[in-house]
């Protein structure tokens, strides 16, 4: 029984390209969770949220969302899917969303 990863997978992971991704992708979650620690300090954000989690959830959510443009989903179906979870902390969902569009503009 073979364990672990694939000679073939272990080169994919190690290509430039994926290191560079996994850089940015450490970057982006590391700024959005910095700015979401400053929302705790400045009042916006609750007090014991989980800067890290919360961070890495907006992240991969963003991430989704940027597939589904790179496959053709409109700009207004994006949008309809992110306003229709009531339950999100808007506030700290608009915040963050023009925080990555500056990120992603740059």
């Amino acid at each position: 029984m073979q364990t672990g990863m694939s000679k073939v997978a272990k080169k994919r992971m190690t290509t430039p390209a994926r290191r560079h991704d996994g850089r940015h992708r450490a970057f982006s979650e590391g700024a959005m969770a910095a700015r979401i620690r400053k929302g705790v300090a400045d009042g916006d954000v609750p007090e014991g949220t989980d800067c890290d989690m919360l961070a890495a959830y907006y992240s991969a959510v963003a991430r989704g969302l940027a597939v589904q443009a790179r496959d053709g989903a409109s700009r207004s179906s994006r949008q309809e899917r992110v306003a229709g979870r009531e339950e999100w902390p808007i506030k700290l969902a608009r915040r963050l969303m023009r925080l990555m569009s500056g990120m992603i503009s740059r």
